[in-house]
Order: C-alpha cells, then structure tokens, then sequence
C-alpha cells in the first residue's frame, strides 16, 4: 500500500468536519428564503413561510440550523452588529451565526438537498452595495464569519455565486473580538472555526488580500469551488489562507491575479496544509515590485509552516519574477505527483525555492519558461543567495541534464531516478479540457499516453493512493497528476474488440484484442504487482483464490478490469 500520511491526515479533518456537521443537523431545523417571498413568517421553517431577508432568516437561527436559499440576487442589509444604517455602508455584510449552514441553490420547492441544482438555480450573493456597477461603493466582504477565538463551532457555505466585493478600506473591524480587516476578504472573510467553503462560484472581487477567499487561523475545507476573476492589490488572487489547517482541494482556480506573492492561492503559516487535486490555471502573480521586494507565484506561493501540494495541475500561470507555477518559500513543504506545464518566470518558470526543504517527488516539468522554455531555470530554480534544501526523487524536468548545475541555481543535488528532456506524452496538451470539456476526467488533455515514460515511474513512498480524477494508483504510481487506468467491472469486457475470458478463470486468463499489447499487469486487491507479461494468455495457476485487477496497456489505449481467481 501507499505510504501517505499526510493525504490521510487531510482526509481525516475532511471527515472530521463533514461528522461534526452531520452530528449537529441531527436536530436542527431548517430553514428558507426566496427573493421572490413577500409574506415571510417567522421562523421560517417552510417554502411557503420563507424570508427574502437571508441575514434575518440568519439571525434567528441556532446552532445545527440549516438556510435553504432559493435562486435570485441577494444584497447585504446590516453590519455584522446589526446596523440598518452603519456609519460606514461598506460594512455590511452576511455575518453568519456560529454553528449554521447556508446553502444555495434551490428552485423554492425542494425537499432534500440532493434535489437542488446549483448550476441552474443560480443564487447570488453580490456586494454591490450603492451605485450599481461601481466599485468603490460596493461591501468590505460579501460573507463573515467571526468565530471566538477558543470555541467556535464555524460554519458552512456551499452552493452561491459570490461577487462584487471590494475591500480597500482603512480603518479595521473588531468583531466578536478579533480583527476583521477591511483590506481582505472581499468575498468571503472567515475567522476561526472547523468551516467548509463547497461548491461556489466566487468572481469579480477586489482587494488588498485574498481576492476571492480569505480566512485566518481555524480549520478550513475549500473544495469544489470555481474561483475566478479576483483580484488581490497585494497577496492572494485567487485564495489567501492564513495560518490554521486548510484543505483547499477539487477546486477550479483560474485568471487570478495578485500584484505581490500568489495568483491563485497564498498559504502563510499554516500547519499541514494540503493543496491537492486542483486545476491552477491562468493566474498571475508577482506583477510588479513592492516596496523593493520582488514577488511571484502566478499559481501558489507559500510562506513558512508545512504544506503538502499534490495531484494538481498548474498550467500557463505567469509571474514577472519568481515561480511562475509555484514559489516556496522557508517551511517544510511535499511536492507530489504534480503537472507542472507551461508556467512563465523569470526566475523559475515552473518552480521556485527559497530557503526551507522541500521533498519534490513525481511531477511532471514541462514547457515551462524563463525566457525560453530551454534555457536553465525554466522549469526550476533555486534561490542563489539563500537556496532552499531540495530533495528531487522520480520527476521528469524537461531540459538536458547538464543544465542542472549550481553555476545555473537549479542544480538536483545528484538525486537519482530523475528523467531529462523526454516528452512526458501529454494526451492532448492544446485541450486541457478534452473532448468532453469537463476537468479532471480521463480524457483530460494533460492525461496520459500508454506509451508515456511517466507510466508506472513515480516512487511509491509518498504518492496518493489516487489521482486528480479519483482513479486509484497502482503499484507504482504514474508520474504527474494523471493516472492512466480504465473503468473497473468484474464481468467479461468486450469494448472495442476487447475482453478477458473467462471470469472467473482457474489456470489462464486469456486476453483477446487486435491492438498489439505492450504490458499486461495483474495487481493484488491491495494494489501490490504480482506479475507482469506481454502475452495474450496470463499464467494464474499458482494464484490464490480471490478477486485480482488486470492492467492491460496497447498500442491505442489502456483498460484495467477486475476477475475472480477460482
């Protein structure tokens, strides 16, 4: 089995939180609002009771309540104190009560949350406050959250688009005791708390610091959101999370950008940290020089604490300095089973390292530049006055290996098993998206070939037990965020003129296609290779019994099916 702690320890919080909701909503209510209702009455516990007031439908609720949002367009009417008219307009804001959770997404009939559809029941939270369609009149931040400090509970957001927040103010909020600053978190500022940020939409949104997302400290799950258009005058385009443990996973990040460090997403200070399975993409950081300092990052950057990166895909994120995929800099940082392509920097096109140790095993560097997508320092480069301590095992980096030395910054530190200058075998790397236009699916441009040297070439210490699509890895693990497998099923196959018989089989499993076949693999349950040959009729004979998985790899495609050993 893969060893990979620290993907279990990330889906361990996952769990831990979705058990801390589940457990509270026992005996909670839930509870409605519809734009389009004009005799809501309290306490809101049906459709045809529902609010068009979602801050008042917020307020009466308790700890374990859910809000059921029905689509439409929905503006902040109070500061989080309640103010109708605070000193300041822009103060106010969703402020969501401890221990809630808000989802949107409804048409105003449905009785189950599995009955909504988000995609079409669009429910938006816009902080375009005043002038419609000007800035500078628009909310500090869309959403808040304020836990205290010692017991917050947190709260759970899912299923809204979220725009139009602008948080370039001066003087700071306190609220409920802590600081919420008018400089961050234009759309969604939380602080403290076990929270859960799903299933979103988060756009057009301005300000000093995490453009989209910003949430300081507690324990934070950000996952399956689309996180576009924002912008952060200073650091964090896309997503800023300060200290805490944040999962930030399955998201779609893209056209970002952040004047100063992370495009898509800057992660400061924060204790196991996992950035993983998300598509990073077009997002630009590090735009220009800030109080003398230069920055980067076009898709992460991270600072100090420990971070585990793995299973993503960054592709043309840009910086005018360092880390035009990724900027490391100080703290204990895993880089896993990435594909790294395209990215622009001058110092570090795909990679950049400063201080620190970073373990960066299985990835893919390909057509990154820095200037040229040949020239050293392309794909990587290390800090030449303060170089990080790196630790390189089973990558493929796109340049001849003479040009890893210290003279360029990128030297590998003699770190074996390393491939150079050899096309990775991108299925179709000028549609990322595939046929079916869909992220993180099989047919994924950035997916691989059969004949891909990345097949089977990552190293087992580490890797995830999946891979950016959810398939399962194994034996050794595919170099990149791609594994290539096929659909599991344990009954005779006949796809394209291909099947294994019989099923169950005693002594020989027969393989009959028309493709030549490269490799047939045959792995325990529990993943582990028992075999491998290039022949149609697989020995199984000495076998025991029980149900094993057949990989079988051809000229035209790979497909991997179940039988049952008699």
């Amino acid at each position: 089995m893969h060893d990979n702690y620290e993907h279990n320890q990330g889906m361990k919080n996952i769990y831990f939180l979705l058990f801390l909701f589940n457990s509270i909503v026992v005996s909670s209510a839930v509870r409605y609002v519809n734009a389009n209702s004009n005799s809501g009455s309290a306490p809101y516990t049906s459709w045809s009771t529902a609010s068009n007031d979602l801050q008042a439908v917020i307020n009466s609720s308790q700890i374990g309540d859910e809000i059921w949002v029905a689509s439409g367009t929905y503006f902040p009417t109070r500061d989080p104190f309640g103010n109708t008219f605070p000193s300041d307009s822009r103060d106010k804001t969703f402020y969501l009560k401890d221990g809630i959770s808000v989802y949107g997404g409804f048409s105003g009939t449905e009785t189950s949350l599995t009955d909504r559809d988000t995609s079409s029941n669009i429910t938006l939270l816009s902080g375009d406050l005043g002038v419609l369609g000007t800035v500078n009149d628009n909310c500090y931040h869309v959403v808040l959250f304020s836990g205290n400090s010692t017991s917050a509970i947190g709260v759970k957001l899912d299923g809204f688009s979220i725009a139009n927040g602008f948080a370039m103010g001066t003087v700071n909020n306190n609220v409920n005791g802590n600081v919420a600053s008018r400089l961050a978190g234009p759309a969604i500022y939380f602080i403290n708390g076990n929270n859960i940020i799903s299933n979103n939409k988060i756009y057009m949104n301005s300000g000093y610091s995490g453009g989209g997302i910003y949430t300081s400290t507690g324990n934070n799950i950000i996952s399956d959101n689309e996180i576009y258009n924002n912008k952060a005058h200073y650091d964090g385009g896309g997503v800023s999370v300060f200290k805490g443990t944040n999962t930030i996973t399955n998201n779609y990040i893209h056209d970002n950008i952040a004047t100063g460090d992370g495009g898509g997403i800057y992660a400061v200070l924060g204790v196991d940290n996992i950035i993983s399975k998300n598509i990073i993409d077009k997002n630009k950081g590090g735009i220009s020089q800030i109080d003398t300092y230069y920055y980067g990052g076009g898709g992460i950057y991270t600072e100090k604490g420990s971070n585990i990166i793995l299973n993503n895909v960054l592709y043309e994120n840009t910086s005018n300095y360092m880390g035009g995929g990724i900027f490391l800099y100080y703290g204990q940082n895993k880089v896993i089973n990435n594909t790294i392509y395209k990215n622009t920097g001058t110092r570090g096109g795909g990679f950049f390292t400063y201080l620190g140790n970073n373990f960066v095993k299985n990835n893919i560097f390909w057509g990154n530049i820095n200037g040229t997508d040949s020239q050293p320092g392309a794909d990587y480069k290390n800090h030449d006055d303060w170089p990080a301590e790196n630790y390189f095992y089973n990558n493929i980096f796109q340049l001849p290996s003479g040009f890893y030395t210290s003279a360029n910054q990128n030297s590998l530190y003699g770190y074996p098993n390393n491939i150079f200058q050899t096309n990775p075998g991108f299925k179709d790397a000028a549609n990322v998206f595939g046929a079916d236009g869909i992220l993180r699916t099989s047919d994924d441009g950035l997916s691989l070939l059969p004949n891909s040297v990345a097949i089977n070439y990552g190293q087992l210490t580490d890797a995830p037990t999946d891979d950016i699509t959810g398939m399962t890895r194994l034996g050794n693990p595919d170099v990149g965020a791609y594994e290539l497998m096929g659909n599991l099923g344990i009954k005779e196959l006949k796809i394209d003129q291909f099947r294994i018989y019989p099923n169950p089989a005693k002594d020989v499993l027969n393989i009959q296609t028309n493709d030549k076949i490269l490799k047939a693999e045959v792995f325990n349950i529990s993943g582990q290779l028992i075999k491998s040959t290039k022949e149609s009729k697989v020995e199984i004979s000495v076998f025991l019994p029980g149900t094993y998985i057949l990989n079988v790899v051809t000229e035209n495609k790979i497909i991997t099916e179940k039988f049952i050993k008699k």
